[in-house]
């Protein structure tokens, strides 16, 4: 057996990623593992649920995945294979396979998660869009999780600035959730990669994503959480970035608005607060210059939607978002999104009171 579907077979068994390892670690090598009887495991000092977990294992299951992979144009990268990402490498626990649609190169080192509700406000949305339109412009690779709301405009906002974006799913690689997204993630493996540590056709169960929470962190220098409810799940992102020693930054909010009651929470437990995305750069002592300048081509810039369109089409004068707002009939929340990234793309530019007017 080869050695990825020996790390797969250990993982499909049900063995958690530490115990994969120790037992990889003590037989030397996963192969080794699977071949050892159940006395030497037990002889081991492993106890007995390793034994019967490890009971459970079937090569053959292991070889079927890796062949249904193969066959969907699917990576399947071990922990101890050089082109794992080694940042993800040195968290406490690392997925020991992951599955993976595109490609991570090594410049998805330099990456910075953002995750956040999946109801934003506006305000949340243009912030997400902004921040994380301008950082992959300078060439971070920007991580999340593909959810609705903030996760997806970070994604949307990475692919328009010309950058990079790295998609972590809490199901299996053809189990897509959600399943609108379906369009977003092809344009994601296009310009970075989707993954998932669950097979193929895991369905997204409540309890992945905490878990897929690990890896979202675990694959960047630090973690932005731009707007989140006090029992959000991007929450729990923030926490095990500390745990895996990264920086964690927080967009503030109003007082009173219930998805900035956790940020505002975060700012006062001591996370980095965030304004512009200077002070993310800071955070990480970093130094960039943009490798992917946006569109100046006079409002209409290749891969335009038909609502940026509509909505370029109705600045033929500066107008207020109120305005356009009437004029598109698009949600306040769609709207605000859409205008924030056509200012990433440079085509157009934002005027005091929340006007707005096309770039020549």
């Amino acid at each position: 057996m080869e050695r990825t579907a020996a790390w797969l077979a250990l993982q499909m068994a049900g063995l958690s990623p530490a115990e994969a390892r120790a037992l990889a670690e003590r037989f030397g090598g996963p192969e080794h593992a699977l071949n050892a009887s159940q006395e030497e495991v037990r002889e081991a000092g492993f106890p007995p649920k390793v034994v019967a977990r490890l009971r459970n294992h079937t090569a053959l299951a292991a070889e079927e995945e890796l062949g249904r992979a193969r066959n969907a144009g699917i990576s399947v990268l071990a922990i101890d294979d050089e082109r794992y990402p080694g940042r993800l490498r040195l968290i406490p626990d690392p997925p020991v396979v992951l599955f993976i649609r595109g490609e991570i190169l090594p410049g998805d080192d330099i990456a910075l998660a953002v995750v956040g509700t999946r109801h934003p406000t506006p305000y949340g949305l243009r912030m997400a869009t902004k921040l994380s339109g301008e950082l992959a412009q300078l060439g971070m690779t920007i991580v999340s999780g593909l959810a609705r709301g903030i996760d997806a405009a970070a994604h949307r906002a990475a692919l328009a600035a010309g950058g990079r974006t790295i998609a972590v799913l809490g199901s299996g690689l053809l189990r897509l959730y959600p399943p609108e997204h379906a369009e977003l993630a092809d344009r994601i493996c296009r310009a970075g990669a989707v993954v998932s540590e669950f097979p193929l056709t895991m369905p997204p169960l409540k309890e992945n994503f905490p878990r897929r929470n690990r890896v979202i962190s675990g694959l960047a220098r630090g973690t932005l959480v731009v707007e989140a409810g006090t029992r959000s799940g991007a929450l729990i992102t923030a926490r095990l970035a500390l745990d895996q020693n990264r920086e964690v930054f927080a967009l503030p909010g109003q007082a009173d608005t219930l998805t900035s009651s956790g940020t505002n929470r975060l700012i006062r437990d001591g996370a980095c607060l965030v304004e512009t995305s200077r002070d993310i750069l800071d955070g990480l002592n970093l130094t960039l210059q943009a490798t992917a300048p946006p569109s100046a081509s006079g409002g209409a810039p290749e891969g335009m939607s038909d609502d940026e369109r509509t909505v370029l089409a109705r600045l033929d004068r500066p107008r207020s978002f109120e305005e356009l707002l009437m004029e598109t009939s698009l949600p306040p929340a769609a709207l605000a999104s859409l205008l924030a990234g056509l200012e990433v793309k440079g085509a157009v530019r934002c005027l005091p009171g929340r006007w707005y007017e096309k770039l020549p």
